[in-house]
């Protein structure tokens, strides 16, 4: 189910780019949808042949929770960029922290994040990060994990943390990963929440849009 959402809804997301004619965009977290889909793999394998590959530079020394899965995710899309047959100077990829983005003020016309801004481990510097980085009339476009609509709460919610880790635990193995994305999901603001988050940095026209029951969110901002 939640795999049909994540496709369905990133063509929402398209759309809002299209609608921009800008330059420099930026994808301030990569798409988590090819690690989900391709099969399971050892990390510890993969975090060597990230290493071996050369393809790109990092922090090895850096020790921060969770920078291994960031680095085996990243890996993922630099194999589905290669297999697209993408030229790797028109479509970089780095690895860096969302809370203090290497890159100077006013450098881009669009940032998207899709599916990663619930995972920031602080909302409001990230924002900020954004809006820092963005060009006056630049853009911000989000796609994230909402509140359902209140009749449809319940069902959701049964079926996120009873019945997907479940599920999770028989297919992947993982059932641990399933349930924080429950929690991380029911702790996250809805969209008028997150609205005024986004307003209270500094964006304006900030607009939200419901998709699949609320399921998911749209928002868009601008710096001006």
């Amino acid at each position: 189910m939640l795999i049909g959402v994540l496709v369905n809804n990133k063509n929402g997301l398209i759309a809002g780019i299209r609608l921009t004619s800008c330059d420099t965009p930026r994808d301030a977290a990569l798409s988590k949808l090819n690690a989900i889909i391709k099969k399971r793999r050892n990390n510890a394998d993969l975090y060597r042949k990230l290493i071996d590959s050369k393809k790109v530079k990092f922090p090895l020394e850096d020790s921060r929770p969770g920078f291994e899965d960031s680095y085996v995710m990243f890996l993922c899309h630099l194999e589905k960029r290669d297999e697209l047959k993408l030229d790797a100077e028109k479509f970089p990829f780095l690895v860096g922290d969302c809370l203090d983005l290497p890159f100077p003020d006013d450098k881009f016309d669009l940032v998207t994040i899709s599916f990663g801004l619930r995972n920031l481990a602080d909302r409001e510097k990230g924002l900020s990060e954004i809006y820092r980085v963005l060009k006056q009339g630049g853009r911000l476009i989000i796609l994230e994990f909402s509140q359902p609509y209140q009749w449809f709460r319940p069902f959701y919610y049964f079926y996120l943390r009873l019945i997907l880790p479940w599920l999770a635990r028989i297919v992947t193995g993982d059932r641990k990963a399933y349930l924080y994305l429950g929690t991380s999901i029911s702790n996250f603001p809805n969209r008028p929440e997150l609205s005024r988050e986004m307003e209270a940095i500094g964006f304006k026209k900030v607009v939200a849009q419901a998709l699949t029951f609320s399921i998911v969110s749209l928002h868009h901002g601008c710096k001006e």
